[in-house]
């Protein structure tokens, strides 16, 4: 039973939907059972019965110990991007450091940073670590129903993706982000279904490509194999809006589309530790990559081809 207590657990650590959904909900089962007092009245006189439900998994589950103020998480990722194009065929290495904070109020923080490099000159001037994007997201426990066995959820955030003028990877727009998460629990398996709208801004470097709005959908499948082993199967839908003057003179013409899919296996090193290990595999695309290299969407990952990638999370 303790098994099955600490599977329904881990699937907290893979509910955790990478670049899109920042909620972790922190729950581990108790050490011991739980005692349970109980009235019996009879004939008017009333005593008290403890009773130690041993097999009841609901009973030996219980919220992580916060602090006075929440939870944090955070977690580093090493990624390569690979490029294909007419005239590059390269790879891109990317760090991403990212960090959660869930207060006890319903309401959560993510921020996020990353960085880049390539030895290949007709992408980078130089091979030198370049800085990214700084992403900052507020969001709201908006709807909870169920116990951590069956929780069903929603939840509404939105933040801003930050300009850059000095890399050759990060974008110089300034991106506002509006998003809203929809998950479900089933015991070892989990669902979550998003949608983020990104409302673009023009860019500050005349050299970089303006676009339209960005939309992503996200659906994702988790499944709990055993308390230290998890596994993830995440789709993502990408659809950039064709740009207009007010993106630059410069300005993507037509619509793009592009999809995803990921597998990813979670392995519990520690509690409160978890690597994570996938791949990014891109399923359509309809652009040809030499004209987005200009519209700098690194932050966007798979944008420009498949990814390796691992990340280690700690939860303190």
């Amino acid at each position: 039973m303790q098994k099955v207590i600490n599977s329904i657990i881990a699937v907290l650590a893979f509910l955790h939907l990478s670049s899109v959904y920042a909620l972790v909900d922190y729950s581990r089962p108790s050490s011991k059972p739980r005692q349970v007092s109980t009235k019996i009245k009879s004939q008017g006189r009333s005593f008290k019965k403890s009773t130690s439900r041993k097999k009841s998994s609901q009973s030996s589950i219980k919220p992580l110990a916060k602090s006075s103020i929440g939870i944090f998480g955070f977690s580093g990722e090493i990624g390569s991007q690979s490029v294909k194009t007419d005239t590059v065929d390269d790879s891109v290495a990317i760090y991403k450091f990212s960090g959660q904070f869930q207060t006890n109020f319903d309401l959560y923080i993510d921020a996020s940073y990353w960085l880049a490099s390539s030895n290949n000159y007709d992408l980078a001037n130089t091979s030198t670590m370049q800085d990214g994007n700084f992403e900052g997201k507020i969001g709201f426990n908006w709807f909870k129903f169920g116990n951590i066995a069956n929780l069903a959820a929603i939840n509404f955030y939105a933040g801003a993706s930050l300009a850059n003028t000095t890399s050759d990877f990060a974008t110089s727009r300034f991106d506002k982000i509006v998003g809203v998460v929809a998950s479900k629990r089933f015991y070892n398996f989990a669902f979550a279904l998003g949608y983020e709208f990104r409302i673009t801004g023009a860019p500050s470097n005349t050299d970089e490509m303006g676009i339209g709005n960005i939309s992503i959908v996200t659906a994702a499948l988790g499944w709990v194999v055993s308390s230290d082993i998890a596994f993830r199967l995440e789709g993502t839908l990408h659809n950039i809006k064709k740009g207009t003057k007010d993106n630059g003179p410069s300005f993507l013409t037509e619509e793009v589309a592009f999809g995803n899919i990921s597998p990813r296996l979670i392995l519990g090193l520690h509690p409160y530790i978890d690597l994570e290990l996938g791949a990014k595999f891109q399923t359509k695309k309809f652009m040809d990559n030499e004209k987005l290299l200009k519209a700098k969407l690194w932050n966007l990952q798979g944008s420009y081809g498949d990814v390796l990638f691992a990340s280690l999370s700690v939860k303190i």
